[in-house]
């Protein structure tokens, strides 16, 4: 064992971290975030995915902590796309 993080997430957290993924870097089709992460906790556990590959790309993988443009522009693409499912979601609060 290399890494121990004694920290509890839930099992949507580490669903969302490969939906992210997979949304960011391997051009999967949005309909990824319906069939895995349903509803408004699955879309919470994505946003709080993405917040979190963000700053890890911006501390771990970038040596002078400025992000490079097509990153930020795959993070931008995937935050549209989120922040639409999460106004869709809303609409029907009524």
């Amino acid at each position: 064992m290399i890494d121990f993080s004694p920290y509890w997430r839930p099992v949507g957290y580490a669903e969302a971290i490969v939906v992210a993924d997979g949304l960011l870097y391997h051009h999967a089709e949005p309909e990824l975030i319906d069939s895995v992460l349903p509803g408004r906790d699955g879309l919470q556990m994505l946003v709080r995915a993405l917040i979190f590959r963000l700053a890890t790309s911006a501390v771990f993988e970038v040596p002078n902590k400025t992000i490079p443009e097509e990153e930020l522009a795959r993070f931008a693409r995937v935050t549209r796309l989120v922040k639409g499912r999460i106004h869709a979601d809303q609409r029907f609060d009524t």
